[in-house]
């Protein structure tokens, strides 16, 4: 691959699973409530507020800091999978753009299962009962109508339409 090709690889991997990192560090500091992050990305985000002009609250420093830390985290990362799809002789599409959808479904479901966790505990035994007689009613409607094969998408829907169901039905607490 020439250095035009490596570079690209390379700067493409770094951005993509920064964004990525940056992304789901940001959600996962800001749905915890409390400053989060390392020193240095809480350094950083102060500065960042400074150049901006701006005084954060705790929760939205530890959001930017979050946001820096997977950032850097996940980028650091993506640079080293960039240089080695450059240095492959494999075409880096046909194995790199496959490990960073995993990944960036890997990072949506944290967060989705996490938000998820977070309002279950929210609402106490109400959503947990919810949630879990919506995966044995549909994984059993779904072994019953379509075969014992469809239990888990069966659970899967059945949870998603109690956590609908609740969601619009019922008033919210703050």
């Amino acid at each position: 691959m020439s250095e035009v090709g490596t570079f690209v690889w390379t700067l493409g991997g770094s951005l993509s699973f920064a964004a990525l990192g940056g992304a789901f560090g940001a959600v996962a500091a800001w749905k915890s409530e409390r400053t989060a992050g390392s020193p240095l990305a809480t350094r950083l985000a102060g500065l960042l507020g400074e150049l901006l002009g701006r005084r954060w609250q705790p929760r939205q420093t530890g959001t930017v800091a979050g946001g820096i830390d997977g950032a850097i985290f996940l980028g650091l990362i993506g640079t080293a999978l960039g240089l080695a799809a450059a240095g492959l002789r494999v075409e880096p599409a046909r194995w790199l753009l496959p490990v960073f959808v995993f990944l960036a479904l890997t990072a949506l479901g944290a967060v989705l299962f996490g938000l998820l966790a977070s309002e279950m505990i929210r609402q106490r035994v109400g959503a947990i009962l919810g949630v879990f007689l919506g995966g044995v009613g549909g994984a059993f409607l779904a072994a019953q109508f379509w075969g014992v094969r469809h239990i888990v998408p069966g659970a899967a829907l059945g949870m998603a339409l109690v956590i609908g169901l609740h969601w619009l039905l019922l008033p919210r607490s703050e």
